[in-house]
C-alpha cells in the first residue's frame, strides 16, 4: 500500500508540473495573441500612413507644378509691364517733343 501511495504521490507531482507548464504555455499563447493583434494593428496603421504619404506627395507635386506655372506667368507679366513702361516713356517723350 505504501508503494501505491508513493506512486500516486509521484504521479500527482508530475501531473502538477504538467499543469503548471500548461498554464504557462496558455499565458504565453495569450501574450503572443495580444502581440499579434498589436502587430496587425500597427501594420494596418503603417499601410494607411504610406497611402497618406503617397497622396500628400502627389498633392505636393501638383502644387509645385502650379507654383512653377504661376512664377512663369508672373515673370511674363513683369516683362510686359516693363515693356509697357518703356513704351509709355517713349510716347511721353514723343508727345513732349511734338509740342
Amino acid at each position: 500500500m505504501s508503494k501505491n501511495k508513493q506512486h500516486l504521490k509521484e504521479y500527482e507531482e508530475k501531473n502538477n508540473l504538467l499543469m503548471y507548464k500548461i498554464i504557462g504555455l496558455k499565458l504565453k499563447n495569450n501574450e503572443l495573441m495580444v502581440n499579434h493583434g498589436e502587430t496587425s494593428n500597427n501594420l494596418h496603421l503603417l499601410r494607411e500612413n504610406i497611402k497618406d504619404k503617397e497622396l500628400l506627395m502627389s498633392k505636393l507635386e501638383c502644387l509645385e507644378n502650379k507654383v512653377g506655372r504661376i512664377q512663369q506667368e508672373l515673370q511674363k507679366k513683369s516683362h510686359e509691364v516693363e515693356e509697357g513702361s518703356k513704351l509709355q516713356s517713349q510716347l511721353l517723350k514723343q508727345v513732349l517733343a511734338n509740342t
